[in-house]
């Protein structure tokens, strides 16, 4: 073998060696988790549900925004149009 492979074996051999004979830190959890069985069935939505209520009046159509998550009214009635069946 060539003196340049030799110590590229050495050097292989070593770092492996250096690689594989670390000590592994183990890690340990503090506390316990906690059971989060109550927010299981928990949905709680990220946005305002947001919806149109339409409704005819004396023959003319009209509609208003309606916060379905805070169940709250948004603005006032707004006109849309003749009622037509």
């Amino acid at each position: 073998m060539k003196p340049r492979m030799k110590v590229l074996f050495a050097t292989l051999g070593v770092s492996l060696a250096v690689c594989f004979l670390q000590p592994v830190p183990t890690v340990t959890a503090a506390e316990q988790c906690s059971s989060t069985t109550k927010y299981d069935n928990a949905i709680e939505p990220q946005s305002d549900n947001l919806r149109w209520i339409f409704k005819v009046e004396n023959g003319k159509r009209y509609k208003r925004l309606y916060n379905a998550s805070t169940r709250e009214w948004i603005g006032d009635w707004i006109y849309v149009g003749e009622y037509q069946p």
